[in-house]
């Protein structure tokens, strides 16, 4: 049995959390134990997670830096791998914790490519990069971009290696299903109208209120058009106020555990985000037979069809031409299946198992 800390968990079930509770659910658990740090207090679904003897270790002292350095040591000992997954590379605490106890194999996991022009942030990244770097055994990124921007390519990151893992999802469930479309679509009271569909936590990043002004231009060409929001976040309550004038044309579900059904109702998926690592949503988007327009921001390692698309946000004309003219495809592509779960779970324990014997050896 193979013991794994997973680090990541916060708050909100975001795209880290999502990947980890897909790993979770298909891991042999025979192999692999995982247990799990979380960065909050016990919120709804954590309960998720803690099922077949996994357990949370919910941090108290994340603000006063010594006793989170201790908090994190204790618990780390226990272990034969750390893997910390990381949005942002400003706390780099665990990576020293992680380094401290000697015994375990530490995997930093990249999960964004960041891009941010404040100074200060950008001096504390750099300095979370070079401890990182100088404290992992393995590097893994979600994609070229992500690996790129934390990692670099550096001596200490080519001498230790590393790999992309996509962030893996259940292609079955995200199928496109006529009756579950119809459904649902009766649900939300959008039977004819072309149904917007965008996916994410509502922080600057994703970029939502850049939708207003296609919205906007959507009315000048077709009224019956209704933007679908799913997700929560801290930017949330801002933009539904945004979008106030345009209520009959708007949508807010907040956060929900079905994407996958809310997918049917779509016609066409958007995700205009400032920066993503490789954003599973689009992936899942994907897996339905929608449509998909991107920002030109997103790595193009998340085409995996010709019915995907990516745009300037400086050409909002042109997102409406493509609203209005992409249509679905019934068809799976076969690049889709890189993206399979189970396949990513087998290369996942292959990871630790060939580690631990390399430790060994």
């Amino acid at each position: 049995m193979i013991k794994v800390l997973q680090l990541g968990l916060s708050e909100r079930f975001g795209g880290i959390e999502s990947f980890l509770l897909n790993i979770r659910n298909n891991i042999d658990i025979n192999t692999v134990k995982f247990d799990y740090v979380a960065y909050s207090c016990e919120v709804k679904y954590f309960n998720k997670f803690e099922t077949n003897g996994s357990k949370i270790y919910y941090i108290k002292h994340r603000k006063n830096i010594i006793l989170y350095y201790v908090e994190l040591l204790n618990i780390m000992k226990q272990y034969d791998i750390i893997h910390i997954n990381k949005n942002s590379a400003i706390d780099f605490i665990p990576f020293i914790a992680a380094k401290k106890a000697k015994k375990p194999i530490i995997i930093a996991h990249s999960h964004n490519a960041k891009n941010t022009s404040n100074i200060v942030i950008n001096v504390l990244n750099a300095l979370g990069r070079f401890v990182i770097i100088n404290c992992s055994d393995y590097f893994l990124s979600c994609s070229r971009l992500a690996s790129n921007w934390l990692f670099g390519s550096g001596r200490s990151v080519q001498k230790k290696r590393g790999e992309i893992l996509y962030n893996g999802i259940d292609l079955n469930i995200y199928k496109f299903d006529l009756k579950k479309r119809m459904e649902f679509r009766r649900q939300l009271g959008v039977k004819n109208s072309i149904v917007v569909g965008c996916v994410g936590r509502f922080v600057d990043q994703k970029n939502q209120i850049f939708l207003l002004k296609i919205l906007k231009l959507m009315l000048k060409h077709n009224k019956d058009v209704t933007f679908l929001f799913i997700g929560d976040g801290p930017n949330f309550d801002l933009v539904r106020r945004k979008f106030n004038l345009y209520n009959k044309n708007v949508i807010f579900m907040g956060a929900v555990d079905n994407v996958c059904d809310y997918l049917q109702a779509m016609d066409v998926f958007v995700m205009p985000s400032l920066y993503e690592g490789l954003p599973i949503a689009a992936i899942e988007a994907q897996a339905n037979g929608l449509p998909v327009i991107l920002s030109n921001s997103i790595t193009d390692e998340v085409i995996c069809n010709d019915n995907v698309v990516r745009c300037s946000l400086d050409a909002e004309e042109k997102w409406c031409e493509y609203i209005l003219s992409l249509n679905r495809q019934d068809i799976l592509s076969s690049k889709l299946k890189k993206y399979d779960i189970k396949l990513i779970s087998k290369k996942i324990t292959h990871i630790y198992m060939s580690l631990l014997k390399k430790k060994e050896d």
